[in-house]
């Protein structure tokens, strides 16, 4: 027979006061001993299952923490993996188009050296005195152009015309008659490859007004003055 104090039935719950009844100042159970066993191993195993539902929790809040550590580790590493990735690529580009770069300012310079060349060798063919053409190709450089022709030859034309050879000429004869340049030709208009500097005397080809030294580049003075150039005030 089980017997409580009445101190200890205050302490229980309805649902079990109803088991006991009063004897004197105890209480004693009014039930088979069988049923107390059961509801102590009931007891016994809400707590049971309480602690391993805790556990379960605890082991899977475990869990999930290292998993979003290693995950948060292997995203660092992939971001790490791709910006080296995306560096060395930039690294390259970077590399690659200073050479093209440096190439290509090569090729466009020994592009210009050569229209230069072509040009002062025309020059001369057409009257240039020869020590004097390359201060004319200084004047004629910026208007004129070597371009490629359909048949792959490359040809000296004015720069910004219509392409044609007498535009070409024409550019070239303007310079002939032209007071600011007329003195690098050879007076009688053969080819400067023979020609000398003192023919013609004191032709118009050798002399300047004040006007036109004033107006003549530093360039021009100085071929104007090696040529034996006159200023007529």
């Amino acid at each position: 027979m089980t017997k409580i104090t009445k101190a200890e039935f205050e302490t229980l719950p309805d649902s079990l006061k109803s088991k006991f009844k009063a004897e004197g100042e105890d209480y004693i159970l009014d039930e088979p001993s069988e049923d107390l066993e059961g509801l102590k191993r009931s007891k016994a195993e809400i707590l049971a299952e309480k602690k391993r539902i805790q556990e379960e929790n605890e082991a899977l809040k475990k869990f999930k923490a290292e998993h979003e550590a290693e995950l948060a580790k292997a995203q660092e590493a992939d971001l790490e993996a791709k910006g080296k990735y995306e560096e060395a690529i930039a690294a390259k580009e970077k590399a690659w188009k200073e050479r093209f770069d440096s190439a290509e300012s090569e090729k466009n310079s020994l592009f210009e050296n050569v229209k230069r060349e072509r040009l002062e060798n025309e020059l001369v063919k057409r009257g240039a005195l020869a020590e004097r053409a390359s201060y004319l190709v200084g004047e004629l450089d910026a208007v004129t152009e070597l371009v490629k022709g359909d048949d792959g030859k490359y040809t000296l034309k004015k720069k910004g015309g219509i392409g044609d050879a007498d535009e070409f000429n024409s550019m070239i004869e303007a310079a002939k008659n032209d007071q600011k340049t007329a003195f690098f030709f050879a007076p009688n208009g053969a080819s400067g490859s023979g020609a000398s500097g003192s023919q013609g005397g004191g032709s118009a080809a050798k002399t300047w007004n004040r006007s036109q030294w004033d107006a003549a580049s530093d360039m021009d003075r100085t071929a104007f003055s090696q040529a034996g150039g006159q200023v007529k005030d």
